[in-house]
């Protein structure tokens, strides 16, 4: 990405085997920064939209991520935000009218941030929207902890509550977030549940123990009811009415949960 940007001096190369952020390029601030001939998103885009299948998505980092090689200057780029947010949302507007049904914003330090206490989930929500507007496509948004192969940005990995990023997408009033908001709501409660206990408790696992506990998660949810009734409200009828076994996040028991978790009798047996 900084080879994109002007007001970045590297001082620090990314190293050949990117282990952790520590790995990654580092870069100071020296001045304005600006994407002069853009981010890069865009021109990828024109380059495989015609391509067998399309391009049916297509992502663009947030603002902190654009600048992510001068990450510990935060009283340098702060003041740089507004700038970078309406370079990313000229590239947003632009792969929309040239076609892309789907856009995404890419923000792992805002999810990173809201965990740890340093940034509030309407503070988030303040600096995700300018992104979006006027962008005339499917509007999607990307939180994480920042897991990368070493360790994840966030300190603290229990994920902002579902609840309280629910209301203030829902308080934005803006259409994308109204969207974002219901599409979420829309798929299974037990999934979206089954998904955070993933995320909770994998913060110090191995690759092993990730493979073997998605293999225990995937044998039992091909046999549950919620993935063939999405099977069937999507493909088979197309209704788009999925009668979910719980139809509420508060509807879910722990121990539906808890059971995904569980030793299968066949494990998965890695190489």
């Amino acid at each position: 990405m900084h080879k994109c940007l002007t007001g970045l001096e590297v001082d620090k190369p990314q190293a050949d085997d990117v282990f952790d952020y520590d790995d990654m390029t580092h870069a100071k601030i020296v001045g304005k920064i600006t994407a002069p001939h853009g981010l890069g998103y865009l021109e990828a885009f024109r380059r495989e939209k015609n391509l067998p299948g399309g391009v049916r998505k297509a992502a663009v980092v947030a603002p902190y991520e654009v600048a992510v090689a001068g990450r510990d200057q935060l009283d340098a780029l702060t003041p740089q935000v507004p700038e970078i947010t309406k370079i990313i949302n000229q590239e947003l507007r632009a792969m929309a009218d040239e076609g892309c049904p789907n856009v995404q914003l890419d923000a792992p330090i805002f999810g990173a941030e809201v965990n740890m206490g340093m940034m509030t989930a309407q503070q988030a929500a303040d600096l995700i929207a300018p992104c979006f507007d006027g962008v005339k496509a499917t509007r999607s948004l990307h939180f994480c902890n920042g897991n990368l192969r070493g360790r994840p940005i966030s300190c603290a990995l229990h994920c902002a509550p579902w609840v309280d990023i629910l209301e203030r997408l829902d308080a934005a009033g803006e259409d994308w977030a109204v969207k974002t908001a219901a599409m979420m709501r829309a798929k299974s409660p037990l999934s979206l549940k089954i998904a955070l206990a993933q995320v909770r408790r994998g913060r110090d696992w191995s690759f092993e123990d990730c493979m073997r506990t998605e293999f225990r998660i995937v044998s039992r949810i091909v046999y549950g009811h919620d993935f063939y009734e999405g099977v069937r409200a999507v493909i088979v009828d197309k209704d788009n009415a999925p009668r979910w076994q719980a139809a509420t996040l508060a509807d879910v028991a722990d121990g539906d949960v808890e059971k995904h978790f569980a030793p299968l009798a066949d494990e998965l047996v890695l190489p």
